[in-house]
């Protein structure tokens, strides 16, 4: 951290530099959200009702657009989900869909890691034939000198 960050936060302690004390920014904060009658904070309100989900992109444009009465295009959630995701959160839990996706990146992965053992053995083969080859080399000039 800057010298200036260091400073700011040790000045917002009631007592500057003790730990302990009461942080003045954080009680002032608090106070604030308590004189607006927020529960939770940060927190998101739609049309006065207060946002109660996972603070996400796709779950807080989900509920913005759940306000609307006549949702306008961007706001058609086949569509959103369409773009973002294979998964809708309203759809059924399926098991076995997620067994055959988990299923078919766990034989790619194995695929991957043999596949990465057979660069490493060919690697390994390389150098130690070049190491032969030149241990060689001079081995014959010595025995030729």
């Amino acid at each position: 951290m800057s010298v200036s960050t260091n400073l700011c936060f040790d000045l917002s302690f009631e007592d500057d530099g003790d730990y302990d004390s009461k942080n003045l920014i954080l009680q002032a904060d608090s106070l604030w959200a308590k004189d607006h009658h927020l529960d939770f904070h940060p927190t998101i309100t739609i049309n006065d009702f207060t946002y109660r989900g996972d603070i996400e992109f796709s779950d807080i444009r989900e509920a913005i657009c759940a306000a609307y009465q006549k949702r306008p295009q961007h706001c058609n959630l086949d569509d959103i989900w369409a773009k973002e995701s294979t998964v809708r959160p309203y759809e059924e839990h399926n098991p076995e869909k997620e067994n055959i996706i988990e299923d078919k990146q766990l034989k790619t992965l194995k695929v991957y890691h043999v596949f990465m053992v057979i660069i490493v053995i060919c690697i390994v083969f390389f150098f130690t034939l070049r190491y032969f080859q030149r241990k060689t080399r001079r081995d014959n000039s010595e025995e030729i000198n």
